[in-house]
């Protein structure tokens, strides 16, 4: 199937193609293995391993230095910090690396906590991970705040507005939510919880781990204070980063030792930042700001593709300037991609009446390719998640169980006491054939419970 999107045509042989060049892919197909557990983690694409094996093995020093290892070092990581702008749409300076979104967002918990006061409170979703969650939570039982939770619709998991526009008001300091769910797959109302949060005078924080490796980040346009996201989602290495609007990264107070710089990241200053702590993680940035650029390349191989087959070559783009665009133009080729493999699942799944999706079924562009799943046996009981899990893992379906940090998710849908769910989580390197091998294998468990059981 071919489809041109903004003017780059759409093949799904791009995305088989694109399968040899994850390491940890290769061969899983010949042994008869699905992975779909992308929700929980990328796969590497290789450019991004050889980036942090230059970096480690040609350049392993710190910045600041006034020999080769230690000015190639801080030219990638500069390099590096563009990219991650460019990935973001936000100024280099805006953005802040660290070790993992949890980590970052406890660190960012303790500079915003000590602007609240009592009669002051915070606004949580009950569709977030527990890393969007639990450090606000905190900074909130400290500063002597109200913790406020807006609640999610059952049938679809999406937010209730009406219980966005209760729990934000004029003495809202903060509003934490997420950008895509992790647990459902759902991609909420954000920008106009963004926007309301904008209109009562408190900041904004999204958590965009689970939608950056399946749509555009555009931190401009959806108008946030924070926004943190991990490259380990994406294609890169474990790392996290975080969208700090320059204001706030001037002003806020920054938790830092005596030596460190107050300054917000230059090349001028070797890049230190008030908000990075010691030595930063080389080799992941390089690793990161690799998967960013390969997820860049997909379109300009569809271009190449278009032109050769029209006899015309136009030379290639430089730069990070134009960095975005092919951004842009590759987030809408994964959305075509993914769209169809949603479709898929949710068309077929409709056929396996022992299975039933928790989250949206009826519209795929409003979720991203991550399902949460129960079956139920022949006696009408649900089966334990474990146990449905273990069963697809026997059969090549690489997939996992339980709440995954969603808890007040899955204590809302009433479904924590339980064991949780199945997540069956596709990225852009999963093909029709591999949902199609997950539906078979979804039908016959529950086709092999149903026999049991009549036998008994």
């Amino acid at each position: 199937m071919k489809k041109d999107i903004g003017g780059v045509p759409y093949d799904q042989n791009l995305f088989k193609s694109i399968r040899s060049e994850f390491p940890a892919l290769r061969g899983l197909e010949e042994r008869g293995i699905v992975l779909c557990d992308g929700a929980a983690g990328s796969q590497m694409h290789q450019s991004a391993i050889q980036a942090m094996v230059e970096s480690a093995s040609r350049r392993n020093s710190n910045v600041g230095g006034s020999f080769s290892f230690s000015s190639d070092n801080l030219d990638a990581f500069t390099h590096a910090r563009r990219t991650m702008g460019a990935f973001l749409n936000c100024k280099e300076e805006e953005v802040v690396f660290g070790s993992s979104a949890t980590a970052l967002n406890f660190h960012m918990s303790r500079s915003i906590g000590r602007t609240l006061g009592r009669g002051d409170n915070v606004v949580v979703t009950c569709l977030d991970h527990a890393a969007n969650v639990g450090p606000w939570e905190t900074m909130a039982a400290e500063a002597g705040a109200e913790l406020r939770r807006i609640k999610v619709r059952h049938q679809d998991c999406a937010l209730d507005m009406d219980s966005v526009r209760s729990c934000i008001d004029s003495r809202t300091r903060l509003v934490a939510c997420s950008a895509a769910s992790n647990l459902v797959g759902v991609i909420p109302q954000v920008q106009e919880v963004v926007s309301m949060a904008r209109a009562h005078g408190a900041l904004s924080y999204v958590d965009a781990v689970h939608l950056a490796p399946h749509a555009l980040i555009d931190v401009r346009q959806l108008g946030c204070d924070f926004l943190v996201c991990s490259p380990y989602k994406f294609f890169g290495p474990h790392l996290a980063l975080l969208f700090l609007r320059e204001g706030l990264a001037r002003s806020l107070p920054a938790y830092k030792i005596r030596p460190a710089t107050d300054d917000l990241p230059s090349f001028s200053n070797c890049q230190g930042s008030r908000w990075e702590m010691g030595t930063q993680n080389y080799e992941g940035i390089a690793g990161a700001a690799a998967a960013v650029s390969y997820i860049a390349s997909l379109s300009g191989r569809q271009r190449e593709e278009k032109e050769r087959s029209r006899g015309t070559q136009e030379p290639p783009s430089e730069g990070l300037s134009l960095l975005r665009a092919s951004l842009r133009d590759s987030y809408s080729l994964i959305s075509q991609h993914e769209s169809l493999l949603s479709d898929r699942f949710l068309s077929g799944v409709r056929s396996i009446p022992a299975v039933k999706v928790h989250g949206p079924t009826a519209d795929q562009h409003g979720r991203t390719p991550t399902f949460a799943i129960s079956m139920t046996g022949a006696d009408g009981q649900p089966i334990p998640p474990h146990v449905l899990c273990e069963s697809l893992v026997e059969d090549g379906i690489w997939c996992s169980s339980g709440n995954f940090y969603a808890l007040d998710l899955t204590e809302t849908l009433g479904l924590e006491e339980g064991g949780g769910v199945v997540r069956v989580s596709f990225l852009h390197y999963n093909v029709l054939e591999d949902v199609d091998r997950v539906l078979r294998s979804l039908d016959k468990i529950s086709k092999r419970r149903s026999a049991k059981a009549r036998t008994q």
